[in-house]
């Protein structure tokens, strides 16, 4: 079975061979999926990653292209008229089969705890100035159904890394902005505050 990296360049080993995936858009096709492994990634969410507001006329064609590629490289000694096991079709889309333990994302997130903010803490510091939009003075808080927040039973390996939505949360509600420096007036070098009160010790 072959591993997955992300973790630095994105790179496919087999074995201690590492596989050849070169061309720009099959890498990008990779990284898509790998960013939700295991999951069904749409169609038309590829097409959207790959040529953003400008898809080719032929842009599903040249994703199966694509695809029938990473076949090709992750199955080697697959047969053409056997289903893929490593990247199947499965309506609307595709879905790239992942093993933990070939999946550096993986395996970092089962060792690192996530931390933990303090609400109450961060509302208090900001009652005086933003009592009644709290969250970042833009708004309610965001749901864990909300579109913004991926729910527990669809967060990939990579999203959980890379998670961004209490970190950007956090920082919109606690960040404390002050002039540290005069650089030629009226240019100023600004540098945030993160106190570190407001994140729980485990």
């Amino acid at each position: 079975m072959v591993e997955f990296r992300v973790l630095g360049s994105l790179e496919v080993l087999d074995g201690a061979e590492p596989v050849d995936i070169t061309a720009p858009q099959q890498r990008k096709l990779l990284a898509v999926l790998l960013v939700s492994a295991n999951q069904v990634v749409p169609l038309d969410r590829i097409i959207e990653h790959l040529w953003a507001d400008r898809p080719p006329p032929r842009a599903t064609a040249a994703v199966q292209m694509y695809v029938s590629s990473l076949r090709r490289a992750f199955e080697p000694d697959r047969s053409q008229r056997s289903p893929s096991r490593s990247l199947p079709i499965k309506p609307p889309g595709y879905l790239l089969v992942v093993d933990d333990d070939h999946f550096d994302a993986t395996r970092f997130t089962a060792g690192v705890a996530p931390p933990r903010i303090d609400w109450p803490r961060v509302l208090h510091r900001r009652r005086g100035t933003c009592s009644t939009q709290p969250f970042g003075c833009g708004g309610a808080r965001p749901t864990p159904s909300s579109p913004s927040m991926p729910s527990p039973t669809t967060r990939s390996p990579a999203w959980r890394i890379f998670r961004p939505w209490p970190s950007k949360l956090g920082c919109s509600v606690a960040v404390d902005l002050r002039i540290s420096e005069v650089v030629d007036a009226p240019n100023w070098v600004v540098s945030a505050f993160l106190p570190q009160d407001l994140f729980v010790r485990a």
